[in-house]
C-alpha cells in the first residue's frame, strides 16, 4: 500500500504521475503483448508475474490521479491499445507477431488488461477506505 504522504505528492504533481503511468503501460502494452496472454505459445509466468506487479502499482498511482473507476478504465483501455498498435507498426509484416493477430486475442488482451487493472484499483481503494474508518472509529484517526 502506498501511504498517504505520497498520495498527497501525486495529487501535487498529477501530470508527473500520470506521465508516468502513461509510459510504463504504453510500453509494457507493447514489451508484454505474446508473453502474458495464457494458451499462447510465448506465454511466460515470469513475465506474467512482472505484468501483476506493474498492475499493481499503475492501479495505485491510478487512487491518487483519479476518483471515479471508469476514468482508470478507459485511460487503461486507450493507453495499452495505443501500446499494442505500436508494436504491430513496428512488427508489421513479420511472421512471429502475426500469429498472435487474431480477433479473440487481441480483444481479450484489450480488454484484459484494463479490466485487471480497473479490478485492482477497487480492491485498493475499497481495503484504504475500509482501513480509513476502521482508524477513526478507534479514535486513532
Amino acid at each position: 500500500m502506498i501511504t498517504k504522504e505520497v498520495y498527497e505528492q501525486i495529487q501535487k504533481n498529477k501530470t508527473h504521475f500520470l506521465l508516468f503511468n502513461s509510459v510504463v503501460l504504453f510500453a509494457f502494452g507493447a514489451a508484454f503483448f505474446p508473453l502474458v496472454i495464457p494458451m499462447t505459445e510465448g506465454f511466460s509466468l515470469y513475465f506474467f508475474s512482472i505484468y501483476i506487479i506493474v498492475c499493481f502499482y499503475v492501479s495505485s498511482i491510478y487512487i491518487g490521479l483519479y476518483q471515479k473507476w471508469i476514468k482508470v478504465f478507459i485511460s487503461v483501455l486507450l493507453i495499452n491499445s495505443a501500446g499494442l498498435i505500436g508494436r504491430v507498426a513496428l512488427e508489421w509484416g513479420e511472421y512471429g507477431i502475426s500469429t498472435y493477430l487474431t480477433f479473440p486475442i487481441v480483444s481479450s488482451y484489450i480488454l484484459s488488461v484494463p479490466f485487471f487493472v480497473t479490478v485492482l484499483y477497487v480492491m485498493i481503494k475499497k481495503v484504504q477506505h475500509n482501513k480509513r474508518q476502521l482508524d477513526t472509529s478507534n479514535g486513532f484517526g
